[in-house]
């Protein structure tokens, strides 16, 4: 997952149909949106 450090603006969080958790952000001083998705595994650290 690519670094996006740096304040926010909204964001939203779901569990996804195949069990993952997405995101959708704001980027705040860059402007933007962004949607990641991750398992509760990676969440974790296993």
């Amino acid at each position: 997952m690519p670094d996006r450090s740096g304040t926010t603006g909204h964001s939203t969080t779901a569990v996804l149909n195949d069990g993952a958790v997405g995101d959708l952000y704001e980027i705040g001083s860059t402007g933007g949106i962004v949607f990641a998705d991750f398992t509760l595994n990676w969440v974790e650290g296993a």
